[in-house]
Order: C-alpha cells, then structure tokens, then sequence
C-alpha cells in the first residue's frame, strides 16, 4: 500500500515539473515564436540630401522636311522603280509611266470635239425651213476632214517608251564604244611593250650569235660555210615565223577549234573499239597529235558536201592553212638543228664554244618567248579594233533609230496642229452658218447669245489642248530632291489623277526631329538647347545619336496640364525608329531624402511606413505607422519629401516580404529573434 502511495506521488510530481518548463518556454521564447509568423521588412533611416531630377520620354523619329512627288497630268503608273526606305539622288527615276498619251489630252480633245457638235446643234436648231444646204455640205466636208486627221494621226507609230528605249540604246552604245576605245588603247600599249621585249632579245641574240661566231677554232673554213648555212636557214626560218604569226592573227581560233575536234575525234575512235580504251592522256596526245589531225582531216573531208555548203569548213582551212607553215618551220628548225651540231663537231666541242652556244640558244628560247606574247598582243589588238568596230555600228543604228523615233513625234505633233487647224476651221464654218442664219432673221437673241457663250467655251478648251501639247509627255517621273522613300501611295496599273501624291521622300538634308509629352511643370524647368541621353530602347546597335531641344510647344490634346518638348535628332537614325529620351536638370539640395521604394500611395495621398518601437516584458515590437507626406522631387533612386519626417533617425520600411498595412506589427531583417 505504501509503495502504491509512493509511486502516485512520484507520477504527480514528474508532470508538474513538466508543466512549469513548458511554461517556462513559453515564457521565454513567446516573442522568437510569435516574429517567426511576422513580415519581415528592410528599412532605412531618412537623411538630407541633393536631388537630381530627370525628365523622360518615348517618341518617334520623323523628318523634319517631307518632299510629295506629284503628277500634273493624268496617267496611268506602269512600273514603281523604288521601294519604302529606298534611299534617292535628284533625277533617280522613281516611276516609269504607260506608253499612252495623256488622258488629260485625249479627254479635252473629245470635249472640244463634243463642244463643236453641240454648237453645231445649236445653228441647225434655229435654221428652220431655210435652204443653208451649201453651208451644211461645207460643215460635213471639213467634219470629214476632221476624221480623217484623226485616223492620220492614229497611225502615226508615237511612242515615248520608243523614244526612251533608242536613248538608252544609244547611250550604252556610247559607253561601249568608250570601254572598246579603251580596250584598243590597252591592246596598243601592249603591242608597243611586247614589241619592244622582241627587239632588245632580238639584239640579245644576234649579240650571242657574233659572239659565237667571234671563238677562235681549228677548221675555220667548214666552219664559216656552216655559219652562212646557219645564217641562211635563220633568216628563213625568222620569215617563215612572220609568216604564220600573220596567218595565226585570221586563223587561230578556228585552228585551235579544229585541234579540239581532233582531239575528241581520237577519243572517239578509242572509246569505239573492242575493249575500249581511256581518252589520250596529255602525253598521249602531244605524242599522236599528228595523226589524228590527219585523220581528223580526212574524216572532215568526208562529211563536207561542197553542193550544200561551197565555202570550206572555217576550221578545216586553218588547219590546212597553218599545218604547212608547221611543217616548213619543222624542218628549217631540224635543219638548224643539224648544222649547229656539225658547226659544234668542226669547233672541236670546245669549251668556250659550248659556253657561247648555250648563251646563244638561251637568247633564242627569250626571243622566241617574247615573240608569242607580241603575236597574242596583236591577236588581241585585232579583237578590239574588231570590238570598236562592231559597237561604233551599233552605235549608228541606235542613233538612226532615235533619229526615226523622233521624227515620228514631229509627225505627231504637226497632225495634232492640223487637227487644231480643221477644228477651228469647223467652228467658223458653223459660226459663218449662224451669222447667215441671223441676217436672214432665222436666229433671236437668245440664240446668238447662247451661241456667243458657247463659242468661249470651245475657245477655252481649245487653249487648254494647246497648254497641253505644249508640254512635254514624259515616260518616267525623276526624282526632285535627294533623300529616303517614306511613302508609295500607288501601285502599278493605277491610273493617277493630276496633283495626286505618288512617293513622299524624306529630304534627310533638312534632319530628323522627335517629340514628347511632359507635365508644365516639367516644361519650365528645361532651356532651349539642351542635350538630352538617347536610347534605341530594345535595339542596341547603331551608330552614335544626339538630341538637342529645340522648342517647347503646347499640347493640342492636353494644352492645360501638358506640353511638347521638340528635339533635333542627330547622328544613326532613320524615320520610324523608336527612341527613349532622357532630360537632365540642375541637383538641389532637401531636408529630407528617402529611397524610392519607401515611397506608397493610396486614396488618400501620399505616404510612408516608418517602425516605431514599442517595450514590452517580453522584449521590443516593432510597428508599421504611416506619415503623410508631399513629394517635391525625384531622380532615378532617392525622393525628397516634406511632411511628418525629420531629416534624420526616422527609420522607413522600403521592402517586406508580404503585404503591410499602417498598425501592422512586423520584425526586421537584421533583428530576426
């Protein structure tokens, strides 16, 4: 009984010793557990400070000055030569106009021609039973006469386009014939050079032959006669050589071309027998080239039908014009060949004869080196006088052409004055029928008088078709200024009335501005001509961009509360481009200065969160209090403001980790415990 006693006591004690700690915990630690579910804040202490205000805004960049390009006559737009952005120089073609004459024109010829009829109509309204027959007959004769202009006028093969093209025509003639003239002159330059290459290794070589002939040998009697021998067969072979370096000059090309087709012969034959075998190799070729130009020859021949085509192929020709020349110079070169060694055997194979020998065959390789680039300069002096040639008679038929498209547009323009001529005569003959009409007491007043008006109407449209034709029809619209497309307001087909806008070109000489909005106040605070920090917002690259404010203007959506801030835009920058424009002011100095994050607003104004702390047995609590305050400026990071704030030791929340509101008891960042 007693150990039961003993045990009760001992359960009764352990939970109330249990009890008092966890009280005691509690006690203690109420106010760690009670910040963990607080929002923890960063504050900091107000201070005095300067401010430097910045004023910013978004615009668009626009030209400063807008040429429109316009038409004074109707036309149809037949080609659009330029895009938006396209950048253009005065007289640039922008648009190519259909090959038509001007619908203004041939609208205010058929009017005058409406307004003849319906004087016309008129006089024979107010004739009645009169006998004007002869009058009558006269009127339709010269309205005859007036058709048949017209249908003269029609066929007349006018074309602007036409015009335009033989111009060009003819000026690219002229630009041909420059670049042949000077290609002749480069070809002549090059001649006179490689000509002058020929003539010092020809004095090299003839230097290196007398040397030769100057050694000293046994045997100078067979020596000698191999010398002249030597000389002779020189002399020929030299001959022989200009002989074929002026057939080559006619004949080349087609000689090589016959080469080519031998060649391809060969490799036919190879490829045709059984097995068949690979193409010549170079080696090959240079080795049997002979005889496959022989047989090549022969398989020409076979072919060629002297009944359908009398002349010999062009290629055959060369071959058998050139191949005996070939042939002659291989044997003068064998021959030359043979006699220097029997002059090399007479001289005893001296040495010092050697030594000139081979200076004298080296001279020879040089001049006959030296003699192929002068016989390719020639070959090419003779393309370019035939190039000059050719280009200076395309020339004459180009100018010929001209000349013919524009005795068409003579043409045209004395039908047009005939037609003019027969119209007027017209008028008169229907006006001479009215005159008679009103001696004979036919007409009234009124009559005469609405002949009388109608007379100046036929007078002032006739005064309009000669304005009209004394103006020039242009085929293309030329550019009037320099600068950038900023607008195409037509299309190809579109027909254009006169003075409507075709392109706006941006003159870029003028310069481009931007502009934007800001509140009064900030519109007093800034001085013409100030710069202003520029930013292509997204895009980064680009060259360098300024902007000067120029005028201070008042807002037409806003001229109350707003103004316009102008800059003149300088530097990297095109119409359309979006800047960011940034506006510095002179620093002033506040009592009070806080971070912009510390700064809130609600309903009812403006305002800050400051900690006030408050003792408790437990340790501090902190608490958010609001204080009213008046902002006076602000710059990228700090807010100068008047109210309930001193400029120093108020402590303000500017960030938490949750929402607060003014009361809200809430723990710091470095006080978390």
């Amino acid at each position: 009984m007693k150990e039961k006693e003993v045990k009760k006591r001992a359960w009764v004690k352990n939970a109330v010793i249990v009890f008092l700690a966890v009280m005691l915990v509690l006690t203690f630690f109420s106010n760690t557990i009670m910040n963990r579910s607080l929002p923890e804040v960063a504050a900091q202490y107000t201070s005095s400070g300067s401010i430097t205000t910045r004023i910013r805004g978004t615009g668009t960049v626009e030209a400063v000055a807008n040429f429109p390009v316009k038409l004074q006559q109707t036309r149809t737009i037949k080609d659009v030569n330029i895009r938006v952005g396209s950048e253009v120089s005065t007289g640039d073609v922008l648009f190519t106009l259909a090959d038509i004459e001007s619908n203004d024109l041939e609208i205010a010829q058929n009017e005058l021609d409406a307004l003849l009829l319906q004087l016309e109509i008129m006089v024979l309204n107010t004739s009645g039973s009169g006998d004007y027959a002869r009058e009558n007959r006269n009127i339709n004769n010269i309205r005859d006469d007036l058709n048949e202009a017209k249908e003269d006028l029609a066929a007349i093969p006018y074309s602007e386009e036409a015009i335009s093209a033989a111009e060009k025509v003819v000026e690219n003639a002229k630009y041909a014939i420059s670049l042949a003239q000077e290609g002749v002159e480069s070809a002549e330059n090059s001649v006179t050079v490689a000509q002058l290459v020929v003539n010092e290794r020809q004095k090299l070589l003839d230097a290196a032959e007398k040397s030769l002939n100057e050694v000293d040998q046994p045997n100078t009697s067979l020596m000698n006669s191999i010398r002249s021998q030597i000389d002779t067969a020189t002399a020929e072979r030299r001959s022989v050589q200009n002989e074929r370096d002026a057939e080559w000059i006619f004949h080349g090309t087609n000689y090589t071309a016959f080469e080519v087709g031998a060649r391809a012969f060969a490799d036919a034959l190879l490829a045709a027998e059984d097995p068949p075998k690979a193409a010549l190799t170079n080696q090959q070729w240079a080795n049997q080239r002979d005889m496959y130009m022989v047989a090549y020859r022969q398989a020409v021949l076979s072919v060629w039908d002297p009944v359908v085509e009398p002349a010999r192929p062009p290629a055959l020709v060369a071959y058998e014009t050139i191949t005996p020349i070939d042939i002659r110079l291989s044997g003068i070169n064998a021959e030359l060949n043979r006699l220097n060694r029997e002059l090399s055997d007479a001289a005893g194979n001296s040495p010092e004869y050697n030594r000139r020998l081979r200076i004298r065959d080296d001279a020879k390789a040089s001049l006959d080196g030296a003699s192929t680039v002068l016989l390719g300069t020639e070959r090419t002096l003779a393309n370019a006088k035939k190039s000059l040639e050719n280009v200076s008679e395309l020339q004459v038929k180009a100018v010929s052409e001209l000349e013919e498209q524009r005795g068409y547009k003579v043409t045209w323009q004395d039908e047009n004055k005939k037609i003019r001529g027969i119209q007027g005569t017209l008028e008169e003959a229907i006006f001479s029928l009215a005159e008679k009409q009103k001696e004979d007491g036919r007409g009234n007043a009124l009559s005469a008088i609405e002949i009388r008006e109608k007379r100046k109407e036929i007078e002032k449209k006739r005064e309009e078709i000669e304005e009209l034709e004394g103006s020039e029809t242009e085929i293309t619209v030329t550019s009037p200024v320099s600068g950038i497309v900023s607008q195409i307001e037509v299309s190809p087909g579109d027909q254009v009335e006169a003075n409507a806008t075709l392109t706006v070109i941006e003159v870029v000489d003028r310069g481009y501005s931007l502009t934007i909005p800001v509140t009064v106040e900030q519109s007093r605070r800034v001085t013409m001509g100030d710069n202003a920090e520029v930013n292509r917002g997204y895009y980064w690259w680009g060259g360098e961009i300024r902007a000067v404010l120029s005028g201070i203007k008042n807002d037409p959506q806003n001229p109350a509360q707003s103004r316009l801030l102008e800059f003149d835009i300088y530097g990297d920058v095109e119409s359309g481009t979006q800047l960011n424009i940034t506006l510095g002011q002179r620093s002033e100095s506040y009592e009070v200065v806080v971070p912009n994050s510390a700064v809130r607003s609600d309903t009812n104004g403006t305002f800050v969160l400051v900690v006030l702390a408050r003792s408790s047995p437990l340790g501090n609590r902190y608490i958010a209090t609001r204080v009213d305050v008046t902002v006076l400026a602000t710059d990228d990071t700090n807010t100068a403001v008047a109210g309930g704030l001193s400029s120093w030791g108020d402590f303000v929340i500017t960030t938490s980790t949750a929402p607060i509101e003014p009361g809200m008891q809430i723990r710091l960042v470095d006080n978390p415990w």
